[in-house]
């Protein structure tokens, strides 16, 4: 039988090369399994005969430090760490049902903010004054936060824009 450890690289192996996620996505997964690593070890927890009132004692560990929505995140991450183990044989139905049916705790969810025209220009105009960048500097960020608050885009998806994805014709992402 393989120790924690060696799940958690052929899990983080499984979300880069199947999965294809992200290096940024990868990372937060690598800091909450390794998070929930520590408190097994503390707890001399076998993670592999988990319930739900383990799953709460976790909860109740991080309470102190994170917030429900910071939980949930996590509670996502050990959902998708152990339907991983149970695809590999590892774990058992039982224990898969007890961390999927775990309730995700409850927050309020906040209305985004935006900025207003007047900040927008502001930002732009701070673009334009400093003396430290280039003029195709200065054009190139300006752009950037044109891009960015008129095209609705997502700053993960903004920060992936290549050039080769502009159509300058039709004038498209």
């Amino acid at each position: 039988m393989m120790k924690f450890k060696d799940y958690q690289k052929e899990f983080f192996l499984f979300l880069e090369l199947e999965r294809g996620h992200s290096q940024e996505t990868i990372n937060t997964y690598k800091r909450e399994i390794i998070r929930y690593h520590l408190f097994i070890k503390k707890t001399k927890i076998n993670y592999l005969k988990i319930d739900k009132n383990l799953i709460f004692n976790f909860q109740e560990s991080l309470a102190k430090s994170i917030g429900p929505r910071t939980f949930s995140r996590i509670l996502s991450i050990l959902r998708t760490f152990y339907k991983f183990l149970h695809n590999e044989g590892v774990v058992d139905d039982v224990v898969l049902n007890e961390v999927k049916s775990y309730p995700f705790p409850k927050f309020k969810k906040s209305i985004p903010t935006f900025l207003s025209k007047e900040q927008i220009d502001q930002v732009l105009k701070k673009i334009k004054n400093d003396s430290k960048l280039s003029g195709i500097t200065k054009i190139r960020n300006q752009s950037i936060i044109m891009l960015f608050f008129t095209s609705g885009l997502r700053l993960e998806e903004l920060r992936s824009v290549q050039l080769k994805d502009i159509d300058f014709s039709q004038k498209t992402i």
